[in-house]
This record gives structure tokens, C-alpha cells and sequence, in this order.
């Protein structure tokens, strides 16, 4: 991964992830951090930028991009 294949939305969320890590966050919270306002229950929109990221990031890093059943994604070590 380059840096510049990433989108500064992107960039926004992985970075929150991993200032957060190890608690999880939900859609709603990254939503709110990132975007300024809490996306809607049937929203895809995060879902769809930690589907890039992971794209992006490779399988290595992809791997430490976990989802949390339930709960959202964090940042593993």
C-alpha cells in the first residue's frame, strides 16, 4: 500500500481505530467521529470504507482490522 491510495476518509477511520484500539467501536461511533453525525441502522456506509481499507492494506494488515460480532471493529495487535 502506498499512502496516497488512501482516501483521507479512510485514513480518518483506521487512524481512529487504532487511537482506540483495544476497544471496539461501533458504526454509530466511528460514524460520529469521522462524518460528524450518526449514520442510519441500515446504512452500509462504514461497512464499505473498512471494506476498502482492508482492500488496500493487504492481508497482512488487513488481518489486524477486526470485526467484533455485535459490537463494530477495532484495531488488533
Amino acid at each position: 500500500m502506498k499512502v496516497e491510495d488512501i482516501t483521507p476518509r479512510e485514513f480518518d477511520i483506521l487512524h481512529l481505530l487504532v487511537q482506540k484500539s483495544p476497544d471496539p467501536l461501533s458504526r454509530a461511533e466511528i460514524s460520529k467521529f469521522v462524518l460528524g453525525k450518526e449514520q442510519s441502522g441500515e446504512s452500509r456506509a462504514i461497512d464499505m470504507h473498512i471494506a476498502q481499507i482492508r482492500k488496500k492494506l493487504g492481508p497482512e494488515l488487513a488481518a489486524k482490522l477486526l470485526t467484533i460480532p455485535g459490537k463494530g471493529y477495532l484495531w488488533g495487535k
